[in-house]
């Protein structure tokens, strides 16, 4: 048995009336640009997790680091060597790249705040194309 999903487009369209035929484009239109914002709002939710992880790994690495750094003090009782005077300077750099990070989360917060509603009026676009094809 045949379903619907599975006959082709061309194959119907074309022998469907004009203004059945007109409501199914605006349709399949709708539904493209509703997939469209949803990915693009999936995408973004998906950097916004992966800009997280990098500031979570950098975190970490910098925690690592100053540790390293406050024991190699307490070991040399306060003689600063080679190891330690470039430890000291990775660790102010990973503090600034935290800083960075959280600049950036905002950044992306700001630009993707309007996602969400962006993707729900693509929705709702869609969801009336289908209701003016069906009472067609």
């Amino acid at each position: 048995m045949t379903t619907v999903n599975q006959i082709s487009d061309a194959n119907i369209t074309p022998t469907l009336p004009p203004k059945i035929r007109e409501a199914v484009e605006n349709v399949k239109a709708a539904k493209a640009v509703w997939q469209e914002e949803r990915r693009k709002q999936t995408e973004a939710a998906a950097m916004t997790e992966t800009i997280r992880k990098r500031q979570e790994d950098t975190k970490t690495e910098t925690q690592a680091l100053n540790d390293e750094w406050r024991n190699l003090f307490r070991e040399n009782q306060g003689n600063m060597t080679p190891r330690m005077k470039k430890l000291r300077a990775e660790i102010a750099l990973g503090r600034e790249t935290l800083d960075e990070f959280e600049e950036l989360i905002a950044a992306h917060a700001a630009e993707n705040e309007f996602l969400p509603w962006k993707t729900a009026d693509a929705a709702n676009r869609y969801i009336s194309e289908h209701n003016r094809l069906i009472e067609t």
